[in-house]
């Protein structure tokens, strides 16, 4: 399988002085969840996830509960759907993308095509594909541009569409579960928007025509679930709009104060935890992104990684004026101009 490279550079940089390689927000405590430890059991749970909660996310998404699977995480979610799905088949997959949902279909046996979001009409017409892969809004560049001529082309050529939705409560977008009615998944997780990625929370809502498939999948690969996450899940949901507001809050702020740290260069604010910083005169970006973790202590994401030479991915989830500051002063030294 192909090397996760964000991951790789990730680990890399644990400990780093200044960490502004993340794409979420900072996690919310125990104690702001309102979570008791009577609350947790830490015995087997409910195979496809506890029926509250499932039963919460189907009055959400407007869906029955046996539509909804709770995963460990929206890595779990997007493992069970290539897993049933992808049956050594074609996989669509649209560029830039986060890597896993580019590497996993590969590793299960599927034939990866990449393409930009512009061109997957073109190619779903024009070739056959088992499954059909975008991140809405996308990830890692936070484009939201409309999916519904993709979704229709997908679902009427017969592949099925999986819409990982991780950054959707960001954007404020509805779920894509039931812009067409069938071969449709679409996975998320609060390890972004609730800063919760230790919590192992993500699910899997599909419609009913994938959902038997995609339950005894489940079944396979883990037949049950975190129940601490599951019970950080149901207080994040009993609190939803106040939990959102506040991580809608955080990025605003990180955003204009990334602005006002690096007023010269071009900032692109995409409303996610994170902002594109580009640049015009320098090395190219993962050269910079290393000298900047080697040197100064500061991690941060080379969007070489998803093809652009000349711009870093920031953290304008976790943020302070130090770190920005020490990065305005990184970058004057190694030689990066606006």
């Amino acid at each position: 399988m192909e090397r996760y490279s964000l991951i790789e550079h990730l680990v890399r940089g644990e400990g780093a002085r200044y960490n502004l390689g993340g794409s979420l927000v900072p996690p919310l405590s125990i104690e702001e969840l309102g979570l008791r430890l009577s609350d947790i059991s830490t015995d087997y749970g409910a195979v496809h996830g506890r029926s509250d909660l499932r039963g919460e996310f189907a009055s959400r998404f407007g869906v029955d509960p046996d539509q909804v699977i709770i995963t460990e995480g929206a890595h779990e979610a997007n493992n069970v759907s290539f897993l049933e799905c992808v049956n050594g088949g074609r996989v669509l997959v649209e560029t830039p993308i986060f890597e896993p949902l580019r590497n996993i279909p590969e590793a299960f046996g599927g034939e990866v095509v990449q393409v930009p979001r512009s061109d997957m009409v073109d190619a779903i017409e024009n070739d056959e594909f088992e499954m059909v892969v975008v991140c809405h809004p996308n990830n890692p560049s936070g484009d939201t541009t409309d999916i519904s001529d993709i979704h229709r082309a997908a679902v009427g050529s017969g592949a099925v569409m999986l819409i990982d939705e991780i950054y959707r409560p960001f954007a404020g977008l509805p779920t894509n579960v039931n812009a067409v009615g069938e071969r449709t998944i679409v996975t998320c997780s609060l390890s972004k928007i609730g800063g919760m990625g230790g919590a192992r929370i993500g699910w899997l809502v599909s419609t009913p025509d994938l959902a038997p498939g995609l339950r005894r999948t489940k079944e396979n690969i883990s037949p049950t679930n975190n129940s601490f996450g599951e019970a950080a899940a149901m207080a994040f949901l009993a609190d939803h709009d106040r939990f959102i507001e506040k991580a809608k809050r955080i990025v605003a702020e990180g955003e204009s104060l990334l602005v006002d740290m690096l007023p010269s260069f071009d900032i692109a604010r995409t409303g996610m935890p994170f902002s594109y910083l580009r640049y015009g005169e320098g090395p190219p970006s993962i050269d910079v992104a290393d000298r900047l973790l080697d040197e100064y202590g500061i991690l941060l994401f080379a969007a070489e990684h998803f093809g652009d030479t000349m711009a870093f991915r920031i953290s304008t989830g976790y943020h302070d004026a130090e770190a920005y500051g020490a990065l305005a002063d990184a970058l004057d030294a190694i030689g990066v101009r606006p």
